[in-house]
């Protein structure tokens, strides 16, 4: 059973409602709609998190925080937020154009997050029906409406519960923590592939064949960037060759001997390759 929060307390939530009409569009904003707020103080509780909106469909873009804080056990850095936005519309009835952004210091809390209704009400799931928790805490936050119906009946007579069973499912949203550019990420390391063909898409290098030295006598590349470059390791009876690349000075090929060869793109279109002798 959920702590009852009281009306005192909720009250001291702040609620802005910052609603206008111009010729097509309203606009509410709500610091902690009512009703959006949830906790458990114990452990061991099972179910999904079932937020459920004030209103069934309503023409309206939404977009809010989901704050989550779960005690766990065995694990530390439990909290997350979810950030989601999505387009409510009355025409279809459909939940659509729905995103669900994770910021979570683990991957084990990249928790799927579904979208639907109970018939009543707009409705939206995180986690799964025998997802654990344990002094769980959740609170909608940042709600912001617009386009049409976005005024006061969004900012109370929300509800958050546990649920061990879904309803009326239209939108699922999986793999939810924010996508990087892998070159855009400083001080990582290169990854360790087997093959042929190698990859120049890392500034700080990809490595090949570091558990097993290539006999290969042809490589080709791809996905070249401005100074990204691969080491290969290898160990070949005639000098191998990399397709479409220029050889520059480096060590004398050796046959038969362990060496690394070094691909290159100096600025993301020319490829240069030189051997380096193994000590």
């Amino acid at each position: 059973m959920a702590n009852k929060i009281s009306k005192t307390q909720i009250d001291n939530f702040r609620i802005i409602k910052r609603s206008f009409v111009d010729q097509i569009h309203d606009f509410i904003f709500v610091d902690n709609p009512e009703g959006g707020i949830f906790w458990e103080a114990g452990a061991n509780y099972t179910g999904a998190i079932k937020i459920k909106l004030p209103v069934l469909w309503g023409n309206t873009f939404i977009n809010f925080k989901v704050k989550i804080q779960d005690y766990g056990i065995g694990f530390s850095d439990e909290s997350l937020v979810l950030n989601i936005s999505s387009y409510i519309r009355s025409v279809t009835s459909q939940w659509e154009r729905c995103t669900v952004q994770n910021i979570s210091s683990i991957d084990g809390k990249d928790f799927t997050v579904r979208f639907g209704h109970d018939g009543v009400s707009s409705c939206l799931w995180i986690g799964e029906t025998n997802s654990n928790w344990n002094y769980l805490g959740v609170i909608v936050s940042d709600f912001t409406g617009y386009f049409q119906n976005a005024d006061e009946q969004l900012s109370k007579g929300w509800s958050i519960s546990m649920a061990t069973a879904f309803d009326t499912i239209q939108v699922t949203k999986n793999n939810n923590l924010p996508y990087s550019d892998f070159n855009k990420i400083k001080n990582k390391a290169g990854s360790t592939v087997t093959g042929t063909e190698l990859s120049l898409s890392n500034i700080v290098g990809n490595n090949y064949n570091y558990a097993a030295f290539s006999s290969a006598t042809t490589y080709t590349t791809v996905n070249p960037v401005i100074n990204g470059f691969a080491r290969c390791f290898i160990n070949a009876a005639s000098e191998p060759t990399v397709t479409g690349a220029t050889k520059k000075a480096g060590a004398a090929f050796t046959a038969n001997v362990n060496m690394e060869m070094v691909v290159e793109s100096p600025d993301g279109t020319a490829v240069e390759f030189y051997f380096v002798q193994r000590v």
